[in-house]
């Protein structure tokens, strides 16, 4: 029960901090300006949200290959199937639509997934190619996706401050582990 309370609480948090980014984005930018570089490794804003939406898709798609053959979890991971292309280009209106789109589904679908697994699920391995091959358990790299997306969201506050925009979605609350 533990590793399903503390993905099921992360995928949570993962979730609503990603529609507070969103809100942001959408708020306080212009095209233009969510697509000005502003000095981080992926450029612009776009570019940190356009990663953490392919980041959580990419990872999903890799849980998906340690749970073949659970119904439950493939007809939940279906819903990967119904996400928009991302444009590797700057993105126009629909293109930001979409862009909002792929990350709403990939985030309902980890906190569809993380309520759905069992304890002993989470201890399905999963092979990591990109390091040479390793092999994890399928909750250790849950909780490497949900570190791969703070620290995105971090880079995201770190702009967000410097240009005196108020945000506050890093805090881990009581009720996402209820």
């Amino acid at each position: 029960m533990f590793a399903k309370t503390i993905l099921l609480g992360l995928a949570k948090q993962n979730q609503e901090a990603n529609a507070t980014v969103v809100k942001i984005l959408d708020g306080e930018f212009s095209l233009s300006a969510r697509q000005a570089d502003r000095g981080s490794y992926y450029g612009s804003l776009e570019g940190l949200a356009k990663h953490l939406a392919g980041g959580t898709l990419h990872f999903l798609k890799i849980a998906e290959g340690s749970l073949t053959g659970d119904k439950t979890a493939e007809a939940i991971l279906l819903a990967l199937n119904n996400v928009p292309a991302i444009d590797e280009k700057p993105l126009d209106v629909n293109g930001w639509e979409n862009l909002k789109k792929a990350l709403s589904i990939a985030d309902e679908t980890w906190v569809k997934l993380a309520l759905a697994l069992s304890d002993a699920q989470y201890d399905a391995p999963v092979k990591l190619q990109w390091y040479g091959g390793v092999t994890i358990a399928l909750g250790a790299f849950l909780t490497m996706l949900s570190a791969h997306n703070i620290h995105h969201r971090g880079q995201l506050s770190q702009i967000f401050d410097s240009l005196a925009i108020t945000n506050d979605y890093s805090g881990i609350k009581p009720r996402f582990f209820d």
